[in-house]
């Protein structure tokens, strides 16, 4: 049975209008989970995050972008958005558990995930999550190449670090790439969850 309204993709949540709040609740979000570093989230508390009727989990990601420009850390940018996404599955074992652990919680009925901009920590999630649910790779990509058309501009300006224009997109042949890396390193999604540590009922949970 088609199920909707079980997960949401999004950039930070700093910004939600007392509108856009009534809205989430109204559609049913009941639990966020935040992939940005401690520091990004510090700057810029989830607005939600102390709302009772929420249940809020933090589990920081490293993407060495958004992470690194809140911490004002200078030259240590990846050269691409496919290098930055294997590092990202590479090194990112226990954090992606941790989020699928929570994704895979019966007692989750709408789950909103984001980091800051909701395309690089927040699209490996979202491609393992369609991954596993069988959605196929064009989809996938279709899905994650949907950011830089919806990122607000104002979003990248004031930046105090010079910053690789490609690492604010959101090519979908990064994502192309990201996914073949994922079959010829881990053997595909479901094995890659697998190697984390989700175990084949957390899968059928999800699914």
């Amino acid at each position: 049975t088609l199920q909707l309204r079980r997960f949401i993709r999004s950039g930070s949540l700093g910004g939600l209008t007392v509108c856009g709040i009534d809205a989430l609740l109204d559609y049913g979000v009941d639990c966020i989970v935040d992939l940005r570093s401690r520091s990004e989230a510090e700057k810029q508390p989830d607005i939600l995050k102390k709302n009772d009727k929420i249940k809020y989990f933090h589990v920081p990601m490293l993407d060495n972008i958004q992470s690194n420009i809140s911490s004002n850390i200078r030259d240590m940018f990846p050269e691409s958005l496919e290098v930055m996404y294997e590092g990202l599955l590479d090194n990112s074992f226990s954090a992606l558990k941790t989020v699928f652990d929570i994704f895979s919680d019966r007692q989750n009925e709408c789950i909103l995930f984001h980091c800051t901009a909701g395309k690089d920590r927040t699209g490996i999630a979202a491609a393992l999550l369609l991954g596993l649910a069988e959605v196929d790779d064009s989809t996938i990509v279709q899905d994650y190449s949907w950011s830089q058309y919806l990122l607000p501009k104002t979003m990248f300006e004031n930046i105090p670090i010079q910053v690789p224009k490609c690492l604010f997109e959101s090519n979908p042949a990064a994502m192309h790439t990201t996914l073949k890396y994922i079959d010829q390193t881990y053997g595909g999604i479901h094995p890659f969850l697998s190697r984390i540590g989700i175990t084949d009922e957390q899968k059928q949970n999800i699914r």
